[in-house]
């Protein structure tokens, strides 16, 4: 919660502490952690890491839960979220235009007003606000891969046609005007699922998805949840998500629906140092970073958790008779609708196969000539020390 008066001046945030203190007496169960900030600062802009979470029925796994083949279906879910840990680029897991570099300096040129250069660290110009374009219940434009997945909830029709899945791959740099850039990578941390359990007595089985990272791209959670759910279900190869992380790969991906999806933690960076000094006086900083971590705060989130998130989670997750079910039951027959060319997907699984070991063996080049950079050098620096003794090699002992 941000408020500020007209102008947002540096000292807007003790002016809002007499409402916050009122917000709290009211309703202090809700509201322990509040405290002062910094003039200007913007939570977004700060985030250094979300902890989001996703949470599926374990219906659509594609068998039923606690079975042999349920057992079977969820071992392949938490396989391919696996594939997604890393340095990645989730280029296809997003609007691949929303990213590239001339899309972000419009971005920042038309947010920034005519005239105006956006300026970010260290006053260099920035094409984008952050790097943390996670709102996932934004809408936007797709590149044709969302156009045949996330299209508006519709009742089952015989018309329901098939929906083809043409995967290519391109050598770098990509295709003309498609090229992948910096802004496409993310690194995610955690890609996990829990075991399916209801959310509140006589519930549904529910399957927790932890995804953890320091930004994510519009809707590429929904990608990776809807990838790793194709797999268990068998409609997409095992190995199909792992390629669409290649550079060159151009790949369709389901899009799961945004439900359930919701930020469960976020980790700050530190206030800049001026600030106490700058507003100086009133009441005491939160710290040297925003926290939710104290005593207090955890009984409330764990109250509101167990009291109203939980349930009302669980009554979303309910494919029967929830307030979502028809949406859940279209995605359902949409991810039965997939197919593709076996020759085709063999070709990309290949290429993207090829790609990936080329890279490995470039990294593991690279590594070694620093490696042997380094020995080379070593016995000179020993030398320059006087340590004393003689030298016999980089792998042997000094004696």
């Amino acid at each position: 919660m941000t408020m500020m008066r007209d102008g947002g001046s540096s000292k807007s945030c003790t002016l809002s502490l007499s409402l916050f203190s009122r917000i709290s007496h009211v309703s202090p169960s809700f509201f322990p952690p509040l405290s002062r900030v910094p003039g200007g600062w913007d939570a977004r802009a700060m985030c250094e890491r979300r902890d989001y979470m996703y949470y599926l029925p374990a219906a659509l796994l594609g068998a039923e839960a606690g079975t042999d083949a349920g057992d079977a279906a969820l071992a392949r879910f938490r396989a391919a979220l696996a594939s997604f840990q890393g340095w990645h680029a989730f280029h296809n897991f997003t609007s691949r235009r929303a990213y590239r570099l001339d899309a972000r300096e419009s971005a920042g040129r038309r947010r920034a007003g005519p005239g105006r250069r956006r300026e970010g660290k260290a006053g260099t110009s920035s094409s984008s606000s952050v790097d943390g374009e996670e709102e996932e219940e934004e809408d936007g434009e797709g590149d044709g891969a969302d156009a045949a997945v996330a299209a508006p909830p519709a009742p089952a029709s015989p018309h329901d046609g098939p929906l083809l899945i043409s995967p290519t791959f391109w050598p770098h740099p990509g295709p003309p005007g498609d090229a992948i850039g910096p802004a496409h990578y993310r690194r995610v941390d955690v890609a996990a699922a829990a075991d399916p359990a209801p959310l509140s007595p006589g519930g549904p089985p529910v399957v927790e998805v932890r995804l953890e990272g320091g930004s994510f791209m519009l809707k590429q959670l929904r990608h990776m949840v809807g990838a790793a759910v194709g797999v268990s279900r068998g409609v997409l190869p095992a190995a199909y998500p792992t390629a669409a992380l290649r550079p060159g790969a151009r790949a369709t991906l389901p899009l799961a629906p945004p439900h359930t999806l919701l930020l469960g933690g976020a980790t700050f960076g530190a206030f800049p140092r001026q600030a106490t000094a700058a507003d100086g006086g009133g009441p005491p900083w939160v710290g040297d970073r925003p926290r939710l971590d104290g005593p207090a705060a955890a009984a409330a989130i764990a109250a509101f958790r167990a009291t109203t998130l939980l349930p009302a989670l669980s009554s979303l997750c309910d494919v029967r008779g929830g307030p979502v079910a028809e949406e859940w039951a279209w995605w359902d027959r949409t991810l039965g609708r997939y197919h593709f060319d076996a020759s085709e997907m063999d070709a990309f699984l290949t290429a993207a196969g090829a790609d990936a070991a080329e890279a490995a063996a470039r990294a593991a080049a690279r590594a070694e000539e620093g490696a042997g950079g380094k020995e080379r050098q070593q016995p000179r620096r020993e030398r320059k020390g006087g340590r004393g003794g003689k030298w016999r090699g980089p792998d042997q002992e000094r004696v």
